[in-house]
């Protein structure tokens, strides 16, 4: 029963991945993505010597998190399972960053959420990451 539901995900995936390469080369931007690339925010901290994003003023036409969550949304309707990377400035200085992030992985049928950010604002989210890594809960 295990290999019997490996397999048909790996004959999923395959029959996805050919349709994906047959989009591509044709250019009709029909085939649904298996990775989504979300910058939620420009807001950061930082003032990095190498990086001018935090002097971006665009914070008032940012999607609200009510947005993003309906965009989530019609992603999985249309692709099923994805992996969905959020980025940013600071992704934690984005308001409702949990509840997209909570959206997210009840969303996807596996774990499918990554976070870049900097570690620095990270210092008072330790306790809340450790618990959404037992529990898988925010």
């Amino acid at each position: 029963m295990i290999l019997s539901s490996v397999a048909g995900k790996a004959a999923s995936h395959g029959v996805r991945h050919i349709l994906q390469l047959l989009d591509y080369r044709l250019g009709l931007g029909m085939a649904p993505p298996t990775k989504v690339q979300a910058t939620l925010t420009h807001r950061c901290n930082c003032r990095c010597v190498m990086c001018d994003l935090w002097k971006w003023r665009d914070q008032e036409s940012e999607l609200a998190a009510k947005r993003w969550i309906e965009i989530l949304e019609e992603l999985q309707d249309w692709a099923g399972t994805f992996r969905v990377n959020f980025s940013g400035g600071e992704v934690l200085l984005k308001p409702g960053v949990y509840r997209i992030l909570r959206r997210a992985v009840k969303l996807c049928a596996r774990p499918c959420s990554s976070l870049c950010h900097r570690s620095h604002s990270l210092r008072d989210k330790v306790k809340l990451f450790a618990r959404y890594a037992r529990d898988g809960r925010l």
